[in-house]
């Protein structure tokens, strides 16, 4: 269910508070009634706290170049907070940093999907579709986060080296 019971020492912990949300993961939180859904609802707070700790913890390791440890942290804020766009958007530019490009779109398509007013999660998605030769995914892209943000210079930019290489030259130079 996304939560995993553990100890100080991270042994697992079956029959705790974790396992007592996870029973019955077919049921969606506003459907839960009694105790169940009294533990979820004072537990979910802890859970977007620690997701926040690891989005900021992902941020610092990507700052420093060290992007095992950002995937790592990334992901456990994602899995902590499944609508987390930034975690996701956080993924996406480090999967790109790796060279996992088909990780990075199917993240930045996740983050868009949560956030669509984000030009970053659409630029994270062109650059990736550059790279996977998905240009029409990639051109498409582009050019819905040139609506959200004309003034944005880093995706003309890109746009136009994306032009360049698909000797594409009148349209470089627009």
């Amino acid at each position: 269910c996304g939560i995993e019971p553990a100890d100080r020492a991270g042994r697992e912990q079956p029959g705790g508070l974790a396992h007592t949300l996870c029973v019955g993961d077919d049921v969606s939180p506003g459907e839960r009634t009694g105790k169940g859904r009294e533990i979820y609802e004072r537990v979910l707070p802890v859970l977007q706290d620690q997701a926040n700790v690891s989005l900021n913890l992902g941020i610092l390791h990507f700052s420093e170049d060290r992007f095992k440890d950002a995937i790592v942290a990334f992901a456990d804020a994602a899995n902590r907070d499944p609508n987390d766009s930034e975690a996701r958007l956080g993924l996406a530019q480090t999967y790109e940093q790796v060279g996992k490009f088909d990780l990075s779109m199917e993240q930045a398509i996740a983050a868009y999907a949560l956030d669509n007013k984000s030009t970053q999660d659409l630029h994270s998605v062109a650059r990736a579709g550059v790279a996977l030769g998905r240009n029409e995914e990639a051109e498409a892209a582009f050019g819905q986060a040139l609506k959200l943000s004309p003034e944005y210079v880093a995706i003309r930019n890109n746009l136009a080296f994306f032009y360049l290489k698909s000797e594409r030259f009148e349209a470089a130079r627009a």
